[in-house]
């Protein structure tokens, strides 16, 4: 079983409230399709998005690699995380450049060529992204299959090779975001991290639970299997710690009950779903 991450599609403002005559005009003008007409407090509106699922791992979490918002906001994995922190890098794009990467995904959502799903992968133990495109009234999402990301670039794995044209272009757009990005980024650290915990009954050891630390709802439940539950952002690093520093066989103890867990960051859109 594997925690999806919580949908993205759950977009509340337009992508012409994000840039005011920025598009007037082609294939993402107002005349072309229709205009959502919503808006959000939390001003959190995603343009694109991609995430990674590592399709080897029985008990993980899709993350997300780099979101970029309609304010210029641009939350990056930073790759191997160190020790501590979330392992994520919050850099900023210009009002020029937000507008610019919002004209290109609007019309990129609408391509013809490009498909909703692509098997690339040579295996079935390469990762997995989805991409998710913010167009002018509703979202798209594209699974591709043996896709990974490396320092800013989307390739085939285990391998590079030529990507299929429409997936071409979109890896060349998300590299200039993540340059764009990455030169003035700064360490991010998420207000809460979501952990997905389920039942591991037959793990040879286990490692207890911090007494001080919230109980997960499942614990209390003896017919619970699996769950997810929130945290806040201070309790990340304890959480790393904890997790990293037990082998594959080992289990969280709760209320004695044996559990595997795996943690990732609620992104801001969806600290506001």
């Amino acid at each position: 079983m594997r925690l999806r991450a919580l949908s993205v599609c759950v977009w509340r403002v337009s992508l012409t409230a994000l840039i005011v005559g920025g598009i007037s005009h082609g294939c993402c003008s107002s005349s072309a399709r229709p205009q959502a007409a919503l808006t959000d407090e939390s001003h959190c509106t995603v343009i694109f998005e991609v995430a990674q699922t590592r399709p080897w791992a029985l008990y993980d979490v899709s993350r997300t690699v780099l979101v970029l918002y309609s304010d210029g906001r641009v939350l990056l994995s930073a790759g191997q995380p160190a020790e501590s922190g979330s392992g994520y890098l919050d850099g900023r794009l210009s009002p020029a450049e937000v507008a610019q990467v919002a004209r290109e995904v609007c019309c990129f959502s609408d391509r013809r060529d490009l498909e909703d799903y692509y098997d690339l992968a040579a295996s079935t133990d390469l990762p997995i992204l989805t991409i998710s495109l913010r167009g002018a009234a509703d979202c798209r999402k594209i699974r591709v299959d043996g896709l990974s990301c490396n320092s800013g670039a989307l390739q085939l794995e285990p391998e590079p090779r030529e990507l299929p044209v429409a997936l071409g272009d979109f890896a060349v757009l998300y590299s200039k975001v993540w340059r764009q990005a990455v030169g003035t980024a700064c360490e991010w650290m998420p207000r809460h991290i979501e952990i997905a915990a389920w039942d591991f009954a037959h793990a040879r050891s286990v490692l207890p639970w911090p007494p001080d630390w919230p109980v997960p709802p499942c614990s209390e439940d003896p017919n619970c299997t699996d769950c997810t539950f929130v945290l806040p952002g201070e309790y990340l690093d304890g959480v790393r710690a904890l997790l990293r520093n037990r082998p594959p066989t080992c289990a969280i103890e709760i209320a004695d009950r044996k559990w595997t867990m795996s943690w990732r960051p609620l992104m801001p859109h969806e600290e506001a779903e």
